[in-house]
């Protein structure tokens, strides 16, 4: 993505690549951005994340993230804090909108691109937006608070959902799952760092555990590089099952056009046969005839 200042104009002028302008369109149809004032929002949010990325190191790839979660987990929060390193002021509304995010983070020494959506709660009781923004990202941040018990019963049912969706269309995926408020003192914390990682393992589909801080920063930069991984590992599993499939389907291949050769060659033999056996009477007559 460019960025340009006009002359006539105070405001940025952004330039998408056509890659962005389909991620966009994909986002852009589904219901719960369908308000004016949602959509620019998110987009403002974009524009802001993504300006200069291309000043730097060209990125090696691209992850879509989605972020769900119940009310008051910090979902804002802790992308606010990944994102630009600061922890935001509190929104006196306390109405959720969806917010769209774009950063990069280092993966083993490889510079990455992350789309990050994070879909209001309001909006997790329609499981086919869920399921739309499932379809259109590559993992999931499912995020609790260690201080709301029932936060992480949600992030169960989410996760639940999501396996069901992506076994569905037969897709990989990967989960995050993350407890928020990890310096929570022991008068607040409600969950167990130890219940969190017993829930987790417990999900259908590959799911990593951790405890992060949207206040401290507490592991907040670890986040996005381990979705990254645990999708580039899931990647490359799908592209070995690929190339084995491939391998299957031309191994059957040429076990069917060997077949069909060695049919045709015992057709040409059968047929041979039965020449020299109609045809050497015949011969016989003829030499016994000049004889």
């Amino acid at each position: 993505m460019a960025v340009a200042r006009g002359a006539d104009s105070p405001e940025s002028i952004i330039v998408w690549t056509e890659e962005e302008k389909r991620y966009l369109r994909r986002m852009l149809s589904l219901d719960f951005l369908s308000s004016g004032e949602e959509i620019r929002r998110a987009l403002t949010v974009r524009r802001m994340n993504g300006a200069g990325l291309g000043a730097a190191r060209k990125p090696a790839g691209e992850f879509r993230i989605l972020v769900l979660g119940a009310k008051g987990t910090g979902k804002t929060s802790l992308l606010t804090r990944i994102c630009h390193n600061r922890f935001p002021n509190p929104d006196p509304t306390g109405v959720e909108a969806p917010q769209s995010y774009r950063t990069t983070a280092d993966i083993d020494s490889q510079l990455y691109t992350f789309d990050v959506l994070e879909l209001p709660s309001q909006n997790l009781w329609r499981n086919d937006l869920v399921q739309q923004a499932i379809g259109i990202t590559d993992a999931a941040l499912l995020l609790y608070s260690t201080s709301d018990l029932p936060s992480l019963h949600l992030a169960r049912g989410l996760a639940d959902l999501i396996a069901e969706t992506v076994i569905t269309s037969n897709r990989e995926y990967s989960i995050l799952l993350a407890g928020n408020k990890s310096d929570a003192g022991a008068e607040e914390r409600t969950v167990a760092y130890s219940e969190g990682s017993r829930v987790a393992g417990a999900f259908a589909i590959k799911t990593s555990f951790m405890e992060v801080s949207a206040v401290s920063g507490d592991q907040a930069g670890l986040v996005l590089p381990k979705l990254g991984r645990d999708v580039l590992l899931l990647r490359g599993i799908s592209e070995q099952r690929r190339e084995y499939a491939e391998k299957v389907r031309r191994e059957a291949e040429l076990a069917t056009q060997g077949a069909a050769q060695g049919q045709q060659v015992a057709g040409v033999r059968k047929k041979l046969g039965l020449w020299k056996r109609i045809s050497r009477p015949f011969f016989l007559r003829r030499e016994v005839a000049q004889v």
